[in-house]
């Protein structure tokens, strides 16, 4: 009752057996190998071809049920049962040859039977028997089992086996043993079920051994232990394929491992932000440091504007450029500088770049976020600023700082629609002061000016040496009427200069003044000129007559 049961279900069983080594074959293929260290992921695609070409036969076999032999698909089923075996016998010499290769003494003693020629000797064997009897297409699938079929699969568990045992050291930590040694086993055990239990034909031994003979002594067909096998092959496959995962996991993990090791031990602080919705997805330890952050989670996920800029909505131009914007806008790498702010409100004077990543399909899904806090550059700025538009020797403004604030004094008064005063002073007997003190004495006189002038304006007044004895002054928001008072609170602050200080000599000023107008406006140079003739007209017109400086004792 049994017999016939599993004889009413055969086709079930060819689908199953024939499923199982497709499946086999297409995990094998679409498993990634391509730069594997191990010698076995470059012979993958020989047992995938079989398991293919096999499985595509026994889907023949199971069809020739249902429907009835066809000559047709007699043929193409010997075809592929031919090339499936042709590329198992290939696929366990190679996995032996690589095994053995780890071995010189067991290398030596196979080299002659896994030479090339090997399989070509038994293929034209297998056509000149074939021939030679009266039934070709039977003869010659019993000659492919006999003599391909069945020592391909011992070969094949030879291999797993050999590469194993030769290869521990570098299987250990995969847990892939059983699963090789299990593979080697059941490609024996198919070795002999497939290879070996036959159709019966004139040959021997199939007299003897066959599937008739197998089915009167077991009660159960063949096919269905082949069947069996070839699911437990197929998932034995399955888990030694794991080898190839692992070892994608574990470069990822290098990979990773290399990259953040990269990333900390940059001086730089790096964040990598999603440009779909400005999220932080990961920083750098300089990040953390600069920023004042003691763990990732009070940033990852977080909004990138929220965590450095402190505001709730995304940088926008003029004043505040978002570099990520640019970047995706651009398509390439942009840089900016920004202020930030560290986690206590702190500012940080920062120069921002903006690396676009790319994904598969050249869309630009984040971006490489890093900044450089240049608060010293900018302070060596602003300090050689300072230095260059200061004179060195009275601390005010030089030319070149003067005509900078002119500048924008004299726009601002054109806006404004307000005049404007400039007040031009010249340090009299400065040269006779250097010919006969010396001119540590007449650096001396430039510094007393200077204090003058200081203590008579407001610092927010723009006051400026532009020469040897020229100095410029405009104060900032005194109208005409006020001019005369000006002057003359400057020229009692000069009396009581040479009161304070005894010197042989007395410092006396010359003054001249010029107004801008924005109705009628005049360029910065003009504006000096006519301050400069004013000064002029008035040391002139002097009523009072200086004391020449005495000659020193």
């Amino acid at each position: 009752m049994r017999m016939e049961y599993f004889k009413g279900h055969l086709d079930v069983v060819f689908f199953v057996y024939g499923l199982s080594f497709v499946v086999m074959g297409v995990s094998i293929l679409v498993q990634p190998r391509k730069e594997s260290q191990y010698p076995l992921a470059g012979v993958m695609w020989l047992l995938a071809a079989f398991g293919i070409t096999h499985g595509t036969n026994e889907f023949l076999d199971m069809w020739m049920i249902i429907k009835g032999k066809i000559p047709t698909l007699q043929l193409i089923g010997l075809f592929c049962l031919t090339t499936s075996f042709i590329f198992l016998f290939e696929f366990g010499l190679r996995l032996l040859r690589i095994a053995v290769t780890k071995h010189p003494l067991l290398h030596k003693r196979f080299a002659f039977f896994l030479e090339w020629g090997l399989l070509s000797v038994v293929l034209l064997f297998i056509l000149i028997l074939s021939l030679k009897s009266g039934a070709f297409m039977e003869t010659s699938r019993v000659l492919v089992r006999y003599f391909i079929g069945f020592p391909g699969s011992v070969l094949t568990g030879l291999g797993f086996i050999f590469y194993y045992r030769l290869g521990a050291k570098d299987l250990e930590d995969l847990k892939v043993k059983r699963w090789l040694i299990s593979g080697g086993v059941l490609f024996f055990a198919y070795g002999v079920l497939s290879g070996l239990i036959v159709n019966k034909v004139n040959l021997f031994p199939s007299y003897y051994l066959n599937t008739d003979s197998f089915l009167s002594v077991v009660r159960i067909p063949v096919q269905i232990f082949r069947a069996v096998c070839a699911l437990v092959i197929a998932f034995s496959i399955g888990s030694i394929l794991r080898i190839f995962n692992t070892e994608v996991i574990n470069k990822l993990n290098r990979t990773n491992e290399f990259t953040r090791a990269i990333l900390d031990n940059m001086s730089d602080s790096i964040s990598i932000i999603n440009v779909s919705d400005f999220t932080i997805v990961d920083v750098n330890n300089a990040f953390m440091q600069e920023y004042g952050i003691k763990e990732k989670s009070q940033v990852i996920g977080k909004s990138c504007y929220k965590v450095t800029h402190n505001r709730h909505d995304v940088c926008t131009p003029p004043d505040n450029r978002c570099p990520l914007i640019d970047a995706v806008k651009y398509g390439a790498h942009t840089a900016i500088e920004h202020v930030h702010y560290d986690m206590s409100g702190a500012k940080k004077y920062v120069e921002v770049t903006a690396s676009p990543i790319k994904n598969e399909k050249g869309e630009i899904v984040q971006v490489v976020h890093t900044s450089r806090d240049f608060a010293a550059r900018k302070q060596m700025e602003e300090k050689l600023y300072r230095m260059s538009i200061t004179d060195e020797l009275s601390g005010l403004l030089n030319r070149r700082g003067f005509y900078n604030l002119c500048e924008q004094q004299l726009k601002l008064a054109k806006r404004q629609n307000t005049r404007i005063y400039l007040l031009y002073a010249d340090l009299d007997n400065l040269k006779k002061i250097n010919d006969v003190y010396g001119h540590h004495e007449g650096d001396k006189a430039i510094n007393g000016g200077a204090a003058i002038i200081k203590e008579c304006f407001r610092d927010a007044d723009v006051i400026a040496r532009i020469g040897g004895d020229e100095f410029v002054v405009i104060p900032i928001g005194t109208t005409g009427s006020h001019v005369e008072k000006t002057i003359e609170r400057f020229l009692k602050n000069i009396e009581n200069y040479n009161e304070k200080v005894k010197r042989p000599y007395k410092l006396s000023f010359s003054t001249g003044t010029a107004y801008y107008d924005p109705l009628t406006p005049c360029s910065i140079d003009e504006l000096l000129r006519q301050a400069d003739e004013s000064m002029y007209e008035n040391k002139r017109n002097k009523v009072r007559v200086q004391r020449p400086v005495p000659e020193p004792r």
